[in-house]
């Protein structure tokens, strides 16, 4: 059975519209997949700073510790105590998920 000429251009113009919304659909899809992709690659990158900023915090720690062993001063004491303030405070927030980003300044 042969369609008209004007059944056929509908029949077009119907299977047009309708990948052209299921292209519509999918691009939606991906977009949402991409903004939850981009949100979780700066949670990491947020975490990772602060891990960065813990293993330098500890570093300094140990720095401290070998400080104090040597001279025994008092201000080895209080910069050891400051730096462990701050190396709880990022433990903290490591095991919040990292969620908000270290805004501390460097000790």
């Amino acid at each position: 059975m042969r369609l008209s000429l004007k059944a056929q251009v509908t029949l077009f113009l119907l299977m047009f519209i309708l990948i052209l919304l299921s292209q519509v659909l999918f691009a939606k899809l991906n977009q949402g997949q991409l903004i939850g992709a981009f949100s979780n690659y700066q949670e990491i990158i947020t975490e990772e700073k602060l891990v960065r900023e813990l293993e330098r915090d500890i570093l300094d720690l140990q720095r401290q510790v070998l400080i104090f062993k040597d001279t025994g001063s008092d201000s080895a004491v209080k910069r050891f105590n400051t730096l462990f303030v701050g190396v709880e405070s990022r433990l903290n927030k490591i095991q919040l998920g990292g969620r908000y980003l270290a805004a501390t300044p460097p000790f």
